[in-house]
């Protein structure tokens, strides 16, 4: 599809706002016998006008090996270097100066099924591909937005370089996911609410019960447990009609058991429900 996204991206936001095709190169499993194996994705680079930020030494990598066409040579100060010379200019390549990526990025993996950073959640992409991308560009304090946030990855590169973020999702699971991976500080999730459904909890002393969801939906399947229709809830408060999330609870392909209780120090004020028809719901308790 990259073909026609440059298209539209053109169309959007002017062909001389093009910067970079990145091709993002890696390994994995399956190899195709009747093509080339399709191993990497591409990203556009745009820039809004000609005024942008951009800073590549914030990106550095370091010099692999020895350039085998070179010269080797030790400075007055010791240091290794590589050398070459041009229209009698000699060029110097210090070993232990960083070099800056190209457009080729080849040295970021994909997420192993072991990774400690997976979620679960289908094309999940790496931390470190989402840092490169946004450390040259952004500053503290920017806007870092992703309009089809998935597992929420850019949402906490944003997070960890101390910018602000807003991340949208039609997928519910998508949401869970993003806010399960953030720290709870002035995050604030909108949601739809509606529809005649029962929320099973209490609070019972220190600790929160959760025991189920009373909702009938035609894509539910036959359940033996109200626990059944339930995907993920979040506790929080309702401010002006908007729930705030403070802690999230979900399903996950390693955690397949939803958790059903907390210790809390103070009664829970409000839930958020995601079903298992994707509805997502908030109650006041």
């Amino acid at each position: 599809m990259s073909a026609q996204a440059r298209i539209m991206c053109d169309r959007e936001f002017g062909k001389t706002r093009f910067l970079n095709e990145i091709i993002w190169a890696y390994e994995s499993g399956g190899r195709s016998r009747r093509t080339f194996s399709r191993k990497h994705d591409t990203i556009l680079l745009y820039a809004k006008g000609k005024d942008y930020f951009f800073d590549l030494t914030r990106v550095p990598l370091a010099r692999e090996g020895k350039r085998n066409h070179m010269a080797r040579g030790r400075d007055e100060q010791g240091r290794m270097f590589s050398r070459i010379t041009s229209n009698g200019k000699e060029y110097r390549y210090y070993d232990d100066e960083p070099v800056y990526p190209s457009d080729v990025w080849s040295d970021i993996s994909i997420l192993q099924q072991r990774d400690p950073e997976r979620t679960g959640y289908a094309t999940q992409k790496p931390l470190k591909l989402l840092e490169r991308l946004l450390l040259p560009v952004t500053n503290p304090g920017d806007w870092v937005v992703d309009l089809c946030c998935g597992s929420g990855t850019a949402l906490e590169a944003a997070q960890q370089l101390e910018c602000r973020f807003a991340g949208l999702d039609l997928n519910p699971e998508a949401v869970a996911v993003s806010l399960s991976r953030l720290k709870p500080k002035d995050l604030t999730v909108v949601c739809p609410c509606g529809g005649p459904a029962e929320l099973l909890a209490e609070n019972d002393g220190d600790r929160f019960e959760i025991c189920g969801l009373e909702v009938s939906h035609p894509a539910f399947p036959a359940i033996t447990s109200p626990l059944d229709n339930l995907e993920a809830w979040d506790i929080g408060v309702i401010e002006d009609g908007v729930f705030m999330a403070e802690q999230s609870f979900r399903r996950s392909f390693r955690y397949p058991e939803l958790q059903q209780s907390l210790k809390t120090e103070k009664p829970v004020r409000a839930v958020m429900t995601t079903d298992a028809a994707g509805i997502r719901r908030a109650f006041e308790m």
